[in-house]
């Protein structure tokens, strides 16, 4: 319940002593977007993936309000941030007692004052739902995030009875580039943790079309083609269906990203 008079929250890093509010905070975001109930609810997984992930959690008087998620992501040759470091937003989410109140604002400033691995952050690139009953969630960032690119996600699904790949796994790979003498692709990891799973997002896909299964081939000795791949701003418009058998448009969503000018010195 939001306070009457008294409007202090504390906006931190998250760690391992966080884990339990953030799982509550999760099921909270999952239940009211209609997600199934596949939250992440093992408290030593999520506790791991923190290490991998820009995490900041935000309460009041001990209380969970809010938090967001996001994991470092590098531009690609070609892309709209050609070798910029940024953040892939997987979750912002903030309590309805809470909303409207700049606290999402808050936790995203956290997030975007945070240096990557690479450098400092320069973008954010995240998917959003276009459906009318999300008007208000795409108002919020329509007043934040004004200037951005859009484009259209794509999705390349797991196969079936797929085996998981461990957070530790999957981060030695980060960001994975692979090339042969006529085609090149970059990829680089996400995580939801309404899903509680990594996944791979397809950066770049670029060069001569018949080059390609070479590359996904090498994927595969890398556990990749176990996970979904998604993109919608780097590949050439409207040809991922023909680069990736099996890829589909996610309906009713709009990949977007923001590009931040660099901070004077």
């Amino acid at each position: 319940m939001r306070p009457v008079g008294q409007t202090e929250v504390i906006v931190r890093k998250a760690g391992a002593a966080d884990v339990r509010a953030l799982i509550s905070l999760v099921k909270q975001f999952a239940a009211e977007s209609g997600e199934l109930p596949t939250t992440v609810t093992d408290e030593r997984s999520l506790s791991k993936a923190l290490k991998y992930l820009t995490c900041y959690i935000a309460y009041h008087q001990g209380e969970p309000t809010g938090y967001v998620l996001g994991i470092e992501s590098l531009g690609g040759r070609g892309s709209a941030t050609p070798e910029l470091a940024g953040h892939y937003l997987g979750d912002l989410f903030v309590t309805k007692a809470w909303r409207k109140l700049g606290l999402g604002r808050a936790l995203l400033s956290a997030m975007l004052q945070t240096d990557t691995s690479w450098g400092p952050t320069r973008f954010l690139r995240w998917e959003m739902s276009t459906l009318p009953e999300q008007a208000e969630t795409r108002a919020f960032y329509d007043t934040i995030l004004p200037e951005r690119h859009t484009g259209i996600p794509y999705v390349w699904e797991a196969p079936a009875g797929a085996a998981a790949i461990s957070p530790e796994r999957y981060m030695a790979f980060r960001p994975r580039r692979l090339m042969t003498e006529q085609a090149w692709l970059s990829l680089e990891p996400a995580f939801a943790t309404q899903g509680g799973r990594w996944f791979a997002r397809l950066h770049e896909l670029a060069g001569a079309h018949e080059d390609y299964p070479r590359l996904l081939d090498a994927l595969a000795s890398d556990g990749y083609s176990y996970l979904s791949m998604a993109e919608g701003l780097d590949l050439p418009h409207g040809g991922a269906e023909q680069m990736l058998d099996g890829c589909y448009r996610l309906d009713d969503a709009e990949a977007c990203l923001v590009v931040f000018p660099k901070k004077s010195t």
